[in-house]
């Protein structure tokens, strides 16, 4: 299946500092839904950093996905996980890698689904480094032109949890948006964006994720709550 669709035009490795034990490859990777395919995923890896032996503690986390796809899973260098399992532990010695593959059955449906995958030293209390893992659907094509996931939640949502409407509180500004709901699907789209107030009222209550182009070419994501 074909790799890197809409949000990368380019990989950048993540800048090391000596404050993270472990790193991720790529910060953000994507792929189109190939329902044809059994199985659609996306292949990362992890790095131990550090000029000794250490614990690396993965965690994963589903944003949103398709409802009819089944068998989400991580793959690092042990095995494939059950979809129940989202964090375990891998021993990796100085300068030694892990995969962190991503993957699930899509069973027919072209939607769009997100995922993270954040990793750190085992017992730390560091934030860690997160992978943002793309699939882009059909129900994304609105996406196909950005190129960079980044800046993830820095955009302020206001007020959150919301009724009727919400304004936008970012340093960077904001050219386009869309919110998706928890099952992947684009529910509202709002072009050249003029830091208005955003009307919310026809949501049902629910969670939801609000999808940000900024001018600089760059992205961001962050949770509504819509009561």
């Amino acid at each position: 299946m074909r790799f890197f669709t809409f949000l990368l035009s380019f990989f950048s490795v993540v800048t090391l500092t000596n404050a993270q034990s472990f790193s991720v490859q790529y910060d953000s990777l994507s792929s189109k839904v190939d329902i044809n395919e059994t199985i659609n995923y996306i292949a990362n890896s992890a790095t131990n950093n550090s000029g000794e032996e250490k614990v690396l503690r993965w965690t994963q986390n589903r944003i949103f996905s398709g409802s009819k796809w089944t068998l989400s899973q991580v793959c690092d260098n042990i095995q494939c996980y059950l979809p129940q399992i989202t964090t375990r532990t891998v021993k990796l010695a100085a300068g030694e890698s892990t995969l962190l593959k991503l993957q699930f059955e899509p069973k027919g449906q072209d939607t769009c689904g997100y995922y993270t995958i954040t990793v750190k030293e085992d017992g730390s209390s560091e934030t860690g480094e997160t992978a943002h893992y793309f699939f882009n659907g059909e129900s994304c094509s609105a996406l196909n032109n950005v190129t960079r996931l980044n800046n993830v939640e820095t955009v302020q949502i206001f007020p959150n949890p919301s009724v009727d409407y919400v304004q936008l509180s970012t340093k960077e500004a904001v050219k386009n948006l869309k919110i998706y709901d928890s099952k992947g699907v684009i529910v509202k789209q709002i072009f050249d964006y003029n830091n208005g107030l955003i009307p919310v009222k026809e949501l049902s209550a629910g969670t939801y994720y609000m999808m940000f182009d900024f001018l600089n070419g760059k992205t961001g994501v962050s949770k509504l709550f819509k009561n």
